[in-house]
């Protein structure tokens, strides 16, 4: 088992019920750059970040609370260097012999890198969008069913729609019915 937690990419912990460290296997070191005994013996709170740990304490008042096992839970951790991290922390509760809760054992998995990559496609996608949506060509985004999803003012005024009559047009139905009127569509598909 010891061979185990020392292969694993995950920080491995087991807290008491107070919120105080018994537990952090070696990629602690890799995960937030403390040593493994400048963990333990320590209160949870000393490693989240001030803007973090009423939202945090408020989570784990409950967990202790109404012991249950918890999954992805994001959370901001201080690294050594008082740099945030971002982990998805999952654990379940222990019980001791009375079937009191004694704490949590569990995993801190770092998402730093995934969440600030999603984080800049989110702002490339709103930066796109606030292009498209100026430009004087009519652009509509249909999703893999037909339905339009996307609509810029200028396909409004091309298909002589509103724009949300346009989002609940399936494409193929006819979006511009003027007789005599012809509409210029390029289409391009990305598999």
């Amino acid at each position: 088992f010891q061979s185990v937690l020392e292969i694993s990419n995950d920080w491995i912990w087991e807290i008491d019920r107070e919120g105080i460290f018994h537990y952090a296997s070696p990629h602690v070191t890799t995960t937030l750059g403390y040593q493994t005994e400048e963990i333990t013996g320590k209160p949870l709170l000393n490693f989240v970040p001030d803007e973090e740990q009423t939202r945090l304490k408020k989570i784990w008042d409950d967990l202790v609370a109404n012991p249950r096992i918890f999954q992805n839970l994001e959370n901001l951790s201080l690294d050594k260097q008082g740099s945030v991290t971002i982990c998805e922390s999952s654990g379940f509760p222990i019980f001791d012999d009375q079937g009191q809760l004694w704490g949590y054992r569990g995993i801190d998995h770092d998402v730093t890198e995934r969440k600030l990559s999603e984080n800049r496609i989110k702002e490339q996608e709103a930066q796109l969008k606030t292009i498209v949506t100026a430009l004087g060509d009519g652009w509509l985004i249909v999703d893999q069913t037909g339905k339009i999803q996307f609509a810029n003012p200028a396909a409004s005024e091309m298909f002589h729609k509103p724009l949300e009559t346009l989002l609940k047009t399936e494409f193929g139905v006819p979006v511009a019915q003027e007789v005599g009127k012809t509409v210029e569509i390029d289409l391009f598909s990305h598999k």
